[in-house]
């Protein structure tokens, strides 16, 4: 087996037998889908084994709800592929992308990852995540990280492949219980254990952003969005990421989650104490040494921005 899709399922019968015939047309010649059903109360576990009788590369695991971390651990644990693929029961790929990505894997084997352009699709409108001046290149794991920390390269959870011995020897689990941006977590402490990676700039994957979804708590704010900027924080500040190499990559990343998080903090209607002085100590953050030439124009530009803004003073006077 090459490939194992891994689809965490909770209450999806909206979106499941679409995800799963999308996949069933695409063709899965060593490929096997492994859908967790995450204590579903509507007919998810119903419609899956419908379709599961016809075709037995998809896989059925059914559990108590576990939350979507949960279910993706289950999913890694049960996966039997060469490689891991994680995709959201209501997102897609563009056509043609489960043969791209066997393709990949074979004309360029034995890396750990497989990294993929992706698009971003909101009331149909699409928003690209690729960049062609990587190419199809091969990387060692820091230079990637640096693009990654930079911003050149986006990396969506499900625009990835990763080699399934990497992940079960370093133990790689999402973290439960936490409720935004488990995923960015995963993905910031799966770096470290990789040692080569490939990029294709081509677009495969589509996510679909809607009124429901998680990324709607992005345009507010709440103490769940601050403990998972605490948590990215933190990991960034650690050893690895601040060795020689990578320092000023990785302050360079976390300004600009730290930007994000008093921008979407100032314009909410939420108060928090806690949060405020949290954020007022953050500030300092800015102080320290980061990418000056490599990372993205834009994001240079708005360090530098809040950087000339007396945000420590804006906190305390409008929080």
């Amino acid at each position: 087996m090459l490939l194992s899709i891994v689809i965490p399922a909770y209450n999806a019968e909206r979106f499941i037998e679409k995800t799963l015939l999308l996949l069933i047309s695409q063709g899965l010649t060593e490929t096997e889908v492994i859908v967790i059903n995450d204590g579903s109360k509507d007919k998810t576990r119903q419609i899956v084994e419908n379709i599961s009788k016809n075709n037995s590369a998809i896989k059925l695991i059914n559990q108590e709800n576990k939350g979507e971390s949960g279910a993706r651990n289950s999913g890694i644990q049960a996966a039997t592929g060469e490689y891991i693929y994680f995709l959201d029961c209501d997102d897609s790929l563009k056509e043609g992308s489960l043969d791209f990505f066997r393709q990949t894997i074979i004309s360029h084997p034995n890396k750990d990852m497989y990294a993929f352009g992706y698009v971003s699709s909101e009331n149909g409108i699409e928003k690209d995540y690729s960049n062609k001046l990587y190419e199809s290149v091969d990387f060692d794991r820091d230079d990637f990280i640096k693009l990654y920390l930079s911003k050149h390269i986006n990396t969506h959870i499900c625009s990835f492949i990763t080699k399934r011995d990497v992940l079960i020897l370093a133990n790689a689990k999402f973290q439960l219980g936490l409720r935004i941006g488990a995923d960015i977590d995963y993905i910031l402490r799966l770096y470290p254990r990789l040692d080569s990676i490939h990029y294709e700039s081509r677009k495969c994957y589509i996510y679909q952003i809607r009124g429901d979804s998680i990324m709607q708590g992005y345009k507010t704010y709440s103490v769940a969005q601050y403990h998972s900027f605490e948590v990215r924080r933190d990991i960034v500040l650690n050893d690895f990421y601040q060795n020689d190499e990578l320092r000023n990559f990785s302050n360079f990343w976390i300004e600009n989650q730290l930007i994000s998080n008093i921008f979407y903090y100032l314009r909410s209607s939420f108060k928090d104490t806690n949060i405020t002085n949290s954020l007022i100590n953050d500030c300092d953050l800015f102080k320290l040494s980061i990418s000056k030439t490599h990372g993205a124009l834009k994001n240079k530009f708005a360090i530098m921005f809040f950087k000339l803004l007396p945000i420590k003073k804006l906190l305390k006077i409008l929080k």
